[in-house]
C-alpha cells in the first residue's frame, strides 16, 4: 500500500490509497510525496507582487472542493526552489523528503518521491507540514539555512494530518487540512520590476520605471546616465519629452 500526498488547486490536499504488494518497506509507513495526479493539484506560489511580504494560506483557483484563496505570484518552477515534507516527531518537525518543482504547465507542482517515515509506525496518524524556499541557486540547501538567511523568500503550509500512515484496507489513508500556500519576503526593500530598454524616434516621449517593495520606509531613488546622476531624477519614473539624439545613453536607478 502506498500513500499519495497530493496538492490540488483551490482545495484541500488528500492522500489517496493505492494497493500494492506489502513488503518490509511499510514497517514504518511509506509515503509518496507529490502533488500532481489527475484532477488533483495544489501548486505552491511565489511572492505576491502586490504584497510580497504577505504569507497566504488556502486553496487555489481550481480543485475539489472550490476554495476561496487566490494567489498573485506565479507558480514556482524548476530547480531554483525547494520543497520538503516534514512530520512531527516528539516536539519538533523532522524532514522526510526534499524535492524541486516542475516547469511548464505543471509549474508549482513537485516531483514525486517515495519515502519512509522512520519515526512513526504503520497505521499512525501524524502531523505534517510542507515547507518551500528559494534555494538561491543551490546555496540554500535546507530549511534551517533558509530561516537563517532573512533575504531568502520562504513559505510553509499550515499543519495538517496524515491518517493511517502506510496504508490500510478500510478506511483509506487521507490527509486533512493541507492546502496551497505561497512564498513571501520577510522584510527589507527589493526590486519588484526592473526598468526596460526604450527605443523611440526623435521628438517622441518616453519613460522608464522601476518598482520597489519596502516595509522599512518609503524608498528613495536616483537615476543615472552613463554613471552620472541625472539632476532632479529622484522618483521611481524617469520621463522624457521631445527626445533628441543627445538623450541616448545607458540609464540606471
Amino acid at each position: 500500500m502506498e500513500i499519495h500526498l497530493l496538492k490540488h488547486m483551490k482545495a484541500i490536499l488528500y492522500l489517496l490509497l493505492v494497493m500494492a504488494p506489502v513488503s518490509s518497506v511499510f514497517a514504518q509507513g511509506s509515503i509518496i510525496f507529490g502533488n500532481n495526479l489527475p484532477g488533483l493539484r495544489a501548486p505552491v506560489y511565489g511572492p505576491d507582487p502586490n504584497n510580497p511580504f504577505q504569507p497566504s494560506q488556502g486553496n487555489t483557483a481550481l480543485g475539489v472542493p472550490a476554495g476561496t484563496q487566490t494567489y498573485g505570484g506565479a507558480p514556482l518552477a524548476g530547480t531554483g526552489y525547494t520543497a520538503a515534507l516534514f512530520t512531527l516527531a516528539s516536539d519538533s518537525y523532522v524532514e522526510i523528503v526534499r524535492t524541486v518543482f516542475r516547469t511548464g504547465p505543471a509549474a508549482g507542482l513537485t516531483f514525486a518521491y517515495t519515502v519512509v517515515d522512520p519515526n512513526h509506525p504503520a497505521g499512525s496518524t501524524v502531523t505534517a507540514v510542507v515547507r518551500a524556499w528559494d534555494n538561491q541557486g543551490g546555496t540554500i540547501t535546507n530549511w534551517n539555512q533558509a530561516l537563517a538567511d532573512t533575504a531568502t523568500p520562504i513559505g510553509q503550509s499550515a499543519p495538517f494530518t496524515i491518517s493511517r500512515l502506510g496504508g490500510g484496507a478500510d478506511p483509506p489513508t487521507y490527509t486533512d487540512g493541507l492546502r496551497s500556500f505561497n512564498l513571501y519576503h520577510r522584510g527589507g526593500a527589493f526590486i519588484l520590476a526592473q526598468a526596460e530598454d526604450v527605443i523611440v524616434p526623435a521628438g517622441a516621449s518616453a519613460q522608464m520605471r522601476v518598482e520597489v517593495a519596502s516595509d522599512i520606509g518609503a524608498p528613495s531613488f536616483q537615476w543615472q546616465r552613463d554613471g552620472a546622476d541625472v539632476p532632479g531624477a529622484t522618483g521611481a519614473t524617469l520621463a522624457f519629452t521631445n527626445i533628441h539624439y543627445a538623450d541616448a545613453g545607458g540609464y540606471s536607478a
